[in-house]
């Protein structure tokens, strides 16, 4: 397996620039998620890489090799499609034995490929069927299968579980996490689900617009976002965003909002003692808020006005219009939240966001 390194890489169509001067390294065996809204170019960066499109400037790099001008057929990697791209005339041992047909390979070496990779995908039972008589399941692990004999140098897989039922793409999701380990692949998979991102890429990438906004560890990009697009892409539900101002009274800093008033950590006075008095965007997880107790600090809790109540079994989501804000939050299922009632919620204030509301980058 390789590395894959993208220099500066953009991509213009006609007068539309949908790629812009993209720099990025997937390290050999790692499992690298692009992940943004439609139109953000992360299917074109991924086709790109394979060959399929013309790069307009930069350079990309498999391995040691630049290829910029190197046929996608040369390139060495293998793709994965949203629809299959399945032979519908062919048997599933066809389907999968076709790359290495082409690349004059043996009968006997096809054969053992074929079986061999048939036996670990479990669907070796099903080598003599055609596409029309497979599930949406099946089809996918025999996309899988024509990619892994091949043994390329990087796995490319384009929004591969679009396609499948919500439990499906669950049990999906596992699949391709134990072929990362087994095959110790390096794999580039684009998603616009923010799950999927979450829950499979060593690192992710976020992208909007043609640029990358972000890149790290799954939790880290949770945790910390760089700006407020991150932060409203990444978890689910998204996070709730709070026009305030920054006021400070009694020596001590607070977001305020005409119905929320919460205290600013003592961890993030310093970074935000530059927007004492001016307006700032806050930024609360639904995650973050609970039924306020006697146990919660006086100057983190506020009153809201319970409008939506959702119940989901394992968990509730409550919209509350507190003041002019309106706000979700995640809480446990045996709330007795009533629409129409007013609550007193309470914030984790040490997981509070803070965003300038003109650069929209985080500010702590």
């Amino acid at each position: 397996m390789s590395q894959v390194r993208l220099e500066r890489v953009s991509k213009v169509y006609d007068r539309a620039t949908v790629v812009r001067g993209i720099d990025l390294t997937v390290n050999d065996k790692e499992f690298v998620v692009l992940v943004g809204p439609s139109g953000c170019g992360k299917t074109t960066i991924l086709r790109m890489i394979a060959g399929l499109e013309q790069i307009s400037s930069g350079v990309i790099r498999i391995g040691d090799r630049i290829v910029n001008h190197v046929s996608a057929k040369d390139r060495d990697i293998a793709m994965v499609f949203q629809n299959y791209g399945l032979y519908p005339h062919m048997t599933v041992y066809n389907n999968m034995a076709f790359g290495l047909k082409m690349r004059k390979t043996s009968n006997e070496e096809i054969h053992r490929s074929v079986t061999d990779t048939a036996e670990f995908l479990g669907i070796r039972e099903l080598l003599q069927r055609k596409p029309r008589a497979l599930s949406g399941g099946q089809r996918q692990r025999v996309a899988l299968g024509r990619a892994i004999v091949r043994k390329p140098q990087v796995f490319l897989f384009d929004e591969p579980l679009s396609n499948l039922d919500a439990q499906l793409r669950v049990d999906m999701r596992a699949e391709l996490k134990k072929l990362h380990r087994r095959l110790q692949a390096t794999i580039i998979y684009v998603t616009h689900d923010q799950i999927e991102a979450m829950t499979m890429g060593d690192r992710i990438v976020i992208m909007k617009d043609g640029l990358i906004q972000q890149v790290g560890a799954p939790m880290e990009v949770y945790a910390r976002p760089q700006n407020r697009f991150v932060a409203g892409f990444i978890g689910s539900p998204s996070m709730n965003f709070v026009p305030c101002t920054l006021a400070r009274s009694d020596g001590q800093q607070s977001f305020a909002n005409s119905g929320i008033s919460v205290a600013v950590p003592a961890s993030k006075a310093a970074a935000l003692a530059a927007y004492e008095g001016k307006a700032i965007t806050l930024g609360i997880r639904p995650e973050e808020l609970h039924e306020a107790t006697t146990q919660d600090p006086v100057n983190a809790v506020f009153d809201a006005i319970v409008e939506v109540v959702e119940p989901l079994g394992h968990e509730s989501y409550i919209g509350v219009k507190a003041g002019t804000a309106s706000l979700l939050a995640r809480m446990s299922p045996d709330t007795r939240a009533e629409v129409g009632q007013t609550i007193r919620l309470a914030v984790k204030v040490e997981k509070l966001h803070a965003f300038d509301p003109q650069t929209e980058q985080a500010i702590c």
